[in-house]
Parts: C-alpha cells; structure tokens; sequence
C-alpha cells in the first residue's frame, strides 16, 4: 500500500514537471494563494456579523472563493502541454463556476452553524473537485480522455480532506496565525487536487472528432478569466480591508464613548454625594436656626415687654429724659430683632417641612384694606402716596389668612421703604380667568435686572450707592425669600420686575382652587405643608 501511494506521489509530481509550464504553474499557485487569503478575510468578517451582514460576506466569500478555484483551474490548464491544439465549450465552461460558487457558499454556511464545521468544510472541497471535472468536460480538441478512477478518487478525497481541515483551522485558531493556516490549507487543497486529477486524465487521439465553432481559445479564456478574478479578489479585498478599518474606527468610538460614560456616572455618583452633604448640613442649618430662634425669643420677648412698661411709666417717671429715649432705642431695636428671628424661624420651619397651613375662607379685600390702614401713617411719614385699587368682585380665599397677610405686609412695607418722598405705592387685586392677581407697584429706587436674584436670596442686600437707599433701606433680606416661599406653598406664582430709577412692581397669583366665590365662612383647617424642594 506505501509502495502504491509513493508510485502514486511520484506520478502526480511527474505530470506537474513533464506535462506543464512551471512558470504558468507558478502563477497558478499565487493566483490560487491571493483568492484564499482574501476568502479567508471575507469569512473573518463574517464571523464579526449577525444575521444579514453575516449572510452578505459569505456571499462575497463564496464569489472569491469560486472564481479563485475556477481561474487557477484555467491558468493551470494553460500551463498544460497536451501536444494537441484544446479549446473549451462556452456552457460547461459558465456552469464550472457557477458550481464552485455554489457548493462553497452552502459550504461556507454550514461551517458558521453548529456542529456544521466538518461538513462544511467537506462541502467546500467538493465544490474543488465539481468546478475540476465539470470545466474538464468542457475541454474540446482531437482526442478523448480516459480517466483513471483510482486518481480521481484520490483528488477528490484529498479536496475534501484539506477543506474540512481548513473549516476546523478557520474555527479553532483566530488573528493572523489563524488566517494565514486556513488560507494555506485551501490553497493546498486546490493544487493537490488539481494535478491528482490532471494525473487521472490521459488524452487519447481521435482525429474524427468534431470541435465547436463556439469554443474558446486556452490562452485568451484564461487571460480572461485571470483578469476578471484578480478584479472580483482585489474588490473583495478592499471590502474587507474597508470594513475592518470602519469597525476599528467604531470600536474607537464605542471606547471612548464607554469611557465617557463611566466618567459620568462617576460625576454623577460624586454630584449625589456633594448634594446628599449638601441637604445634610442645610437641615443641620434649619434645626440650629430653629433651636436658637426658640432661645432668643424668649429674652426679647421679656426685653421689650419690660420696655414698654418703662415707655408707659406705670411706675412713676424715669427721671432724667435721656432714659426715655434709650427706652425707645432698646424696644426699637428689640422688636427688629424679634422680626427679624421670627423670619428666620418661619423659613426654617419652611425648609425642615415642619410648618402648617390654617386654611380658613376669608376675604382678600378687607385683609388688604387693614394692610393699608396699619401702613398709612408710616406712608404719610414718608410723605408717600398709598393707595388700593379693589375689584368690587373680589373674590375669597381659602388660605392661611396669617401667612397672607403677612405677605402683603412684607410687600407694602418694602415698598414704602425703597420709595422716596413725593412718589407712590400702589396695591391693585382683581380676578382674571378664574385666579387671583395681587400686584404691589411703587416709584422707589428700583433693582437692574442682575440685582434681581440677589434680591431674592436670603440676607441678599443689595450693594447700593445711592445715599437714600444707604441711609433708609435697612432690612435683614429675608423678606422677599420668605414671601416667595410662602406663595409658593400656597401653590401660587411669584414675579417681580424692576428698573433702576422707575420703580418695582411684584406680583402674585393664587390659583383656580383658592378662590371662593362665595363668601361662606366654615371652621379653619389645619393643613400640612409639603417639604419645598430648595
């Protein structure tokens, strides 16, 4: 049996030496090498895919792979020196490619399916050796071909061996190495079984028999046949170069993007941190400013009481009159300060979520009007005109009658206070589709419209150079925060607008479900007041 499989070898290397050009075998061979190479590029990008862009570089593959075999059949056969003159018939000629082409992609296909590995590279090498006999059909000249079937059982073993070898390669092995072992392994395949099956053939004379009119000269089939897969090969190739960039350029993205995410996610992570201390020591701040609101209220408290009785003299006068007027000065300054901790209590309460709402149905007109009363003598001090413009269809509200009234006087007092002599407050309330519209407008000193923020944040005085603002405007700047946030639990609106040297005007809405259209007083209800967020 070794003797015969030698004998055998020897003869295959004796036809490829005697029978043909080696320098056309050569040129065979690295034809051969280029068109598995790029098939092998195709499929690895193939195995990158899914569903149709998978199915769409098998294609391509079986396309390279079928014209590669069928032109290193051509050009090998061009290298063949039979002695006779040979031409081949058009359709057998069409269908050996059509064959290759499609026993390679069936073969292809089932390597990239499970367990299909081995029958699918077994398929491959029988699309070899179909496109081999099938094109030697349609070999034309005077003689007929006796086979040798043991020869053509031979190469068509061997193309089936080398393909399901190169299909477990192309699984197993990735990268270059893998690449280049596959393409290797096909292009042996395809050479084997070439020269066994030229060695099966022997040419027999036969001068009566008829050639076509309508065969093709060796030469030029396979000049063409050459330039046609060099083409189809070199297309192949660029695509998979093209594809294998783009894909390197989208895992770069992809990356950086990765990257990009996590950067921000640990922003985010560091932002939630920052912002949960944040919350912590701003509750920390509204419990001490609660604790120590409490504490100093009650000193004040005494302090002005015991005041006022000196300012009264219920027990006999104070003797020189300079007492008097230091009385005077510590009861002022006392019930500022009492102002001033009760801000800070209510808007602490405000921000800890502690506060309540005493909701009682009550008429916005007449809270306005004694607003009006308690603030004229301070206006005819400041030589000011103060003045009410009512709807006569005002409607009432449901709110806490406290808390609203103590925006509205936070409101006028404001207003009169930044309002020089010989100008004008104005407080005008009416309803408009539904809500309740109050505006307070004044011809004071006014705010740019970058002061306004400041003038809405807390102890947020504004830096003014004006010597009346300097010498009049004392405040503590909580009144506008605590105003706003009042409004706002009220699920009302807040706006003020403001120009330098014109005035200020601020408005505020109370919504469709405060309004009470007719004046019916019930019991008042005590209401809790969701926690504002800020």
């Amino acid at each position: 049996m070794r003797l015969r499989t030698l004998d055998g070898m020897l003869h295959v290397l004796g036809c490829i030496s005697n029978d043909h050009d080696l320098r056309l075998v050569a040129i065979a061979a690295l034809l051969c090498a280029f068109s598995c190479w790029t098939t092998g590029t195709l499929l690895s990008r193939a195995r990158l895919g899914r569903g149709r862009q998978r199915h769409t570089w098998i294609a391509g593959a079986a396309f390279v792979f079928g014209a590669g075999v069928w032109s290193t059949h051509f050009v090998s056969m061009l290298a063949f020196q039979t002695g006779f003159p040979i031409t081949y018939a058009i359709d057998w000629t069409a269908f050996s490619i059509i064959i290759a082409v499609a026993l390679s992609g069936l073969g292809f296909s089932l390597m990239f399916r499970p367990g299909g590995t081995i029958a699918g590279g077994a398929i491959v090498g029988l699309g070899i050796s179909a496109m081999h006999y099938v094109g030697m059909h349609g070999l034309r000249g005077y003689f007929n071909i006796a086979w040798s079937n043991d020869y053509v059982v031979a190469s068509v073993l061997c193309a089936v061996a080398f393909g399901a070898a190169a299909a477990l390669v192309f699984r197993k092995v990735r990268g270059l190495q893998g690449l280049i072992s596959t393409a290797g392994l096909w292009t042996a395949g395809i050479s084997v079984m070439h020269f066994t099956g030229m060695s099966a053939a022997t040419l027999v004379p036969d001068p009566s028999i008829d050639i076509p009119d309508f065969a093709i000269p060796p030469a030029g089939l396979s000049i063409a046949v050459t330039a046609i897969t060099l083409l189809i090969v070199a297309l192949g190739q660029i695509s998979a170069q093209l594809d294998r960039h783009l894909a390197a350029q989208r895992s770069g993205e992809a990356e950086r993007q990765k990257k990009m995410i996590e950067e921000l996610q640990t922003s985010k992570a560091e932002l939630n941190r920052a912002l949960h201390s944040a919350n912590a020591a701003n509750e920390a701040k509204s419990a001490f400013l609660a604790t120590m609101s409490h504490e100093l209220r009650t000193p004040l408290n005494a302090i002005i009481g015991f005041t006022e009785l000196m300012q009264t003299t219920l027990f006999g006068p104070l003797g020189h009159p300079k007492y008097a007027e230091y009385v005077d000065d510590v009861n002022k300054s006392g019930t500022h300060l009492l102002a001033l901790i009760n801000d800070i209590l209510d808007l602490s309460k405000l921000d800890a979520g502690k506060a309540q709402l005493v909701e009682e149905q009550f008429s916005l007109r007449d809270l306005i009007s004694d607003v009006c009363r308690s603030m004229q003598p301070l206006a005819i001090q400041s030589k000011l005109k103060l003045t009410a413009d009512l709807s006569p269809a005002l409607p009432w509200l449901k709110a806490d009658q406290r808390r609203v009234r103590q925006v509205v006087l936070n409101l006028v007092s404001n207003a009169v206070k930044f309002t020089p002599v010989g100008g004008s407050v104005t407080i005008s309330a009416a309803e408009r589709l539904g809500e309740v519209v109050l505006e307070v407008c004044d011809t004071g000193v006014g705010m740019s419209q970058a002061d306004l923020p400041k003038a809405l944040e807390r102890f947020g005085q504004l830096d003014q150079a004006d010597a009346y603002v300097s010498k009049k405007c004392h405040g503590t700047g909580l009144g506008l925060p605590l105003t706003k946030k009042l409004i706002e639990i009220h699920d009302g609106t807040f706006e003020i607008r403001s120009e330098p040297g014109v005035g200020t005007a601020v408005t505020i809405t109370f919504p469709r479900e405060r309004t009470v259209p007719r004046a019916t007083l019930h019991q008042a209800e005590i209401v809790p007041i969701r926690r504002a967020a800020g």
